[in-house]
């Protein structure tokens, strides 16, 4: 997708946003409510793997690869920030909203501290989450040898990088990367991406220590919240 399209599309998306968050507050509907949440979370975790995408696209031996999908890059990550303090926007919104209509029902109200710390433990969570999923989408694991080593110059130091070839989709490729304690000769797990089988990495992101506790506070917070309106269906049902 080419930076002006994807930065139209971007644009009228957030408009669209603005409306249905607007009609949200004013209709009380669940269904808005739905809708918008699902009109900011889908697009921050495409909009995520898309940036990604075009963050690995260039081959890194290209002429200033950092700088050939830029337009699209920025684009990308504007977009997720707006789209994210949208989300938060939307949250906020819909505490206040739905502690407003427990006082119209003469329902208890309880300060809506308890749904605002749920919400920063599961969007800690979710930033996490969505930095995992999107940042390992597309990669392939394969063993790898190392067979030289590159001199590398960066300021005044010199390093050596072990120069690694690999197997990817049926190619033999040969790509350095900064890892210690190898020799020539030596048997390597790496990943490749399928986008570009000249990106190759170490390790997975793997930040599942810190999206699975967060989430689940987050989870058992709500919980706790309406344990009393869960008790009273619990009770109904049996």
């Amino acid at each position: 997708m080419e930076g002006s399209l994807l930065f139209v599309v971007c644009l009228a998306l957030f408009i669209i946003q603005i409306v249905i968050l607007v009609k949200s507050i004013k209709k009380k509907e669940k269904k808005y409510w739905i809708i918008i949440f699902c009109l900011e979370i889908i697009p921050i975790i495409l909009l995520r793997g898309l940036l990604y995408y075009y963050d690995y696209l260039a081959p890194r031996n290209s002429f200033m690869p950092g700088l050939q999908y830029l337009g699209e890059e920025l684009t990308c990550l504007g977009a997720t920030i707006v789209y994210f303090v949208m989300f938060c926007i939307t949250m906020i919104a819909w505490i206040i909203v739905f502690e407003k209509k427990q006082k119209l029902k003469n329902k208890k109200s309880e300060s809506p501290l308890k749904l605002i710390t749920a919400f920063v433990f599961i969007m800690v969570g979710f930033v996490f989450l969505v930095n995992e999923v999107t940042d390992n989408f597309g990669k392939v694991e394969t063993i790898g040898t190392v067979i030289d080593f590159e001199e590398i110059r960066s300021g005044g130091d010199i390093e050596y990088w072990p120069i690694i070839q690999y197997n990817a989709e049926g190619q033999e490729l040969e790509e350095n990367y900064p890892m210690s304690n190898v020799e020539i000769g030596d048997k390597v797990k790496i990943y490749y991406s399928v986008y570009n089988n000249d990106n190759i990495s170490r390790y997975l992101t793997n930040n599942k220590i810190i999206w699975i506790p967060t989430i689940l506070i987050g989870i058992l917070i709500i919980l706790f919240r309406f344990k009393d309106d869960f008790i009273k269906i619990t009770k109904q049902n049996g």
